[in-house]
């Protein structure tokens, strides 16, 4: 937020690494690399998904509350909302599911739907009282977002709103809107030279499928 509003300038090779849903790979595989090589990342949950180690629905692919608190302790790994129950926000209340986590155990623990207000509050709140923070950002499930969700995200409190690749905003430069933060998909990770490097046509036929080849 300091870099987009002049406040504070980042250095001009920065990136910002970014983890979606919660996963268990998140504690065991990301976590352990992040400590290794000195690095922190954001990582947007929801919060109404997650349970503490005792529950007996804690496992199925999801980190624990104790594992998160772990985590955020570190200081290698920040947690935002990533709404409450995970549910489609152009579409709301169209639930979605977690890569690499099982529907049913998803479906299980999803809060029931409410209003998007209450859902995005709920996540917020949750956070905030779990890890003793002030969340000011959110990331949009499946990179979309809506402009009401952003009016009444921002009177909740959430300040910065990340969403996916954009239209003319390949990436985000100094003075560009806090409301209209641009992430690239992982998928696109694999286009970096090297063994194993895949074509752009590939990873969009695989990230889009039929749309893609429509468009």
């Amino acid at each position: 937020l300091d870099h987009l509003q002049s406040r504070t300038p980042a250095p001009a090779t920065s990136v910002v690494l970014s983890f979606d849903d919660g996963q268990q790979t998140l504690h065991d595989v990301a976590f352990p690399l992040l400590k290794e090589y000195g690095h922190r990342a954001v990582a947007f949950i929801c919060p109404g998904l997650h349970r503490d180690a005792g529950d007996s629905q804690a496992a199925g692919g999801l980190c624990d509350w104790q594992q998160v608190q772990a985590m955020h302790d570190s200081g290698h790994v920040d947690f935002q909302p990533h709404t409450d129950s995970h549910r489609y926000i152009p579409g709301w209340p169209k639930p979605l599911p977690l890569a690499g986590v099982d529907d049913q155990l998803v479906d299980r623990r999803r809060p029931e739907v409410s209003n998007l207000d209450a859902d995005l509050s709920r996540a917020k709140q949750e956070l905030d009282r779990r890890l003793n923070k002030h969340c000011k950002h959110m990331a949009f499930p499946q990179y979309d977002g809506t402009d009401e969700a952003i009016s009444i995200a921002g009177a909740i409190g959430y300040e910065g709103f990340w969403w996916g690749v954009l239209p003319g905003r390949p990436i985000n430069r100094v003075g560009d809107p806090s409301d209209r933060i641009v992430r690239v998909s992982g998928e696109f990770v694999r286009r970096l030279p090297g063994d194993g490097r895949v074509s752009l046509a590939s990873i969009l036929k695989t990230r889009y499928g039929g749309r893609f080849r429509r468009a």
